[in-house]
């Protein structure tokens, strides 16, 4: 949210609070009448202090816990991808390497970093490339996982075979990016 839209929806939370403490204020207070204006204004005040502290601590309490888990969740992703044994990428919808594990320089001898901006088709054997990308089309159109093996350029092996495994972003409903594991 916002800050500007936090600030306003604060405020009205405040103000709500503020008519439910004069409503009781109106139910309950007005029948006693031994207690003075003064003792009425000052209890008010407290209650309202006390219930926006709540509510402040409340959502801030919320806000910090959300983004620790954010902050956990990031870290366990990043863990898991720099020390998997498998390649683990990221495909723009055009098949270029966003994202690359460094298992992907073990695996095929070549240095991450200089495939990042390049197409995955160029990884691929020249003579499986069309089928590869038939595949990566007919993931694009119907945004569902594909797993297929195929041989792949490598520097350490002549026949490097792998199992691929390609999802798109489902989280959007057209994909940004393309998952695979290899």
């Amino acid at each position: 949210m916002p800050n500007a839209k936090k600030i306003l929806f604060y405020l009205l939370n405040i103000i709500l609070f503020s008519v439910i403490v004069l409503f009781f204020e109106v139910l309950f207070i007005k029948n006693i009448e031994k207690i003075s204006i003064e003792s009425i204004i000052i209890i008010r005040l407290l209650v309202l202090l006390i219930l926006n502290g709540l509510f402040i601590f409340y959502i801030v309490s919320k806000e910090n816990l959300t983004q620790i888990a954010l902050e956990d969740v990031k870290e366990r992703y990043k863990n898991l991808f720099n020390s998997s044994i498998d390649i683990i990428f990221t495909l723009s919808t055009n098949g270029k390497f966003t994202s690359i594990n460094p298992a992907f320089d073990k695996i095929t001898g070549y240095p991450g970093e200089q495939w990042l901006g390049k197409s995955f088709i160029l990884l691929v054997h020249p003579e499986e490339q069309a089928n590869i990308k038939r595949k990566l089309n007919q993931l694009l159109s119907n945004y569902k996982p594909l797993f297929f093996e195929s041989r792949f350029n490598s520097r350490l092996f002549d026949n490097l075979i792998c199992e691929v495994t390609l999802s798109p972003d489902i989280l959007s409903k057209k994909p940004k990016l393309i998952y695979g594991v290899m």
